[in-house]
């Protein structure tokens, strides 16, 4: 324009990319990197696909494979000429455009660092990445689950679904999986204000009997607060108080000469 081409460029609707095709038809050129590319050229999907092989190129990545695609960032999508495409076609996801440009691959959303906007609000896709995490860690059983730590969480991409658990692993769990009777306290990692009910408590009680091998109401005073804790159940019962609060407070903890010592948890309750 300052140079004087306004009435020429206007020949050809103001597009750069028309004028210079025509003026030198025998190159190659790639509309997306000049600074505006043609009216309505997002619109046509096979200019997804010319980009995204382009771009492809550029950064290594293979079109028979996911794995080179996941380092693609939205910001490197943009440095290449992508903004408008990926702003007003994808809302922003890599994911979302390059599983409509590839279908014949199966991208996993988590690997691009950002999910969709409200991705984790489907179950199926909690449960996708639950999958794929026991499958990562190589789990065997889903008792290996009480060693999963938020840093394992976060470690694979799934920081953003934990963050809906507020960092709760067994939360997360107990959602996805409300047929299994899971153990809170057994979890390596729980959130500083993670709650427990009288019903963990009382669940809890019934493991220390088992494992205790308690028969009587006297046996309960050999358990210890070191057991407590190799047991897991020490931030729960510092919950309700500690050892010595618990037996106040749960009449069915009390035996007939109870006598509450805070070293001893003394506690009777009926179990059989």
């Amino acid at each position: 324009m300052e140079h004087g081409g306004a009435s020429l460029l206007a020949r050809y609707g103001f597009s750069i990319v028309d004028l210079v095709r025509t003026l030198v038809p025998e190159a190659e050129f790639f509309p997306w990197l000049f600074q505006r590319t043609p009216q309505n050229f997002w619109d046509d999907r096979q200019n997804h696909v010319r980009f995204f092989k382009y771009l492809g190129e550029q950064e290594g990545c293979r079109e028979d494979s996911e794995e080179g695609w996941y380092k693609l960032t939205l910001k490197v999508i943009q440095d290449h000429g992508g903004s408008t495409l990926m702003q007003t076609k994808y809302q922003n996801s890599p994911f979302l455009a390059l599983s409509s440009v590839f279908p014949n691959l199966s991208f996993l959303p988590w690997r691009f660092g950002h999910s969709p906007h409200r991705y984790w609000e489907k179950r199926e896709n909690q449960k996708q990445f639950l999958n794929f995490l026991y499958h990562r860690l190589r789990m065997r059983s889903m008792d290996d689950w009480y060693s999963v730590s938020q840093e394992d969480f976060e470690k694979n991409f799934g920081g953003g679904l934990l963050a809906c658990y507020h960092g709760s692993p067994s939360q997360l769990l107990r959602a996805n999986y409300p047929d299994i009777e899971w153990v809170p306290w057994k979890f390596s990692y729980t959130p500083q204000l993670q709650r427990y009910g009288k019903e963990d408590l009382l669940q809890f009680l019934k493991e220390v009997k088992v494992k205790m091998a308690i028969e009587t109401m006297n046996d309960w005073y050999r358990l210890s607060q070191v057991q407590v804790r190799e047991l897991g159940g020490q931030k729960m019962i510092a919950m309700f108080g500690g050892l010595a609060k618990v037996c106040t407070d749960f009449d069915y903890c009390k035996p007939a000469n109870s006598v509450l010592i805070t070293s001893t948890i003394g506690i009777v309750v009926g179990l059989s």
